[in-house]
């Protein structure tokens, strides 16, 4: 037996500046289904508008990331400068990322 559930969708576009300099544009689809097993937090079930605003909340968060190259490497540890290796080592790469090179 198969059964198919409806699908709701966002896409996400951004563009920006990768690390290195080079200009970068990412697509991304934010997708979860309609279906008695998808739930609020209360135990109801998500209707179409709640999973739509849960969809937009996870796409401005996705917007909010720093673009970057497949084909660029991060800085490794010793190429950071000393401040960003003890950050680093507090806080971990996402945090350095995001502390550091934003730009």
């Amino acid at each position: 037996m198969i059964i198919k559930f409806n699908e709701v969708l966002i896409k996400g576009y951004k563009v920006g500046k990768c690390l290195c300099g080079k200009r970068r544009s990412k697509t991304k689809i934010f997708t979860q289904t309609l279906n008695p097993f998808n739930k609020n937090e209360d135990g109801t079930i998500c209707t179409r508008d709640d999973i739509l605003l849960k969809l937009a909340i996870e796409k401005n968060e996705w917007l909010k990331e720093q673009i970057y190259c497949k084909n660029c490497d991060m800085p490794s540890y010793w190429g950071l400068t000393s401040e960003q290796r003890e950050f680093y080592d507090k806080n971990g790469k996402d945090a350095t990322i995001k502390k550091f090179f934003l730009i």
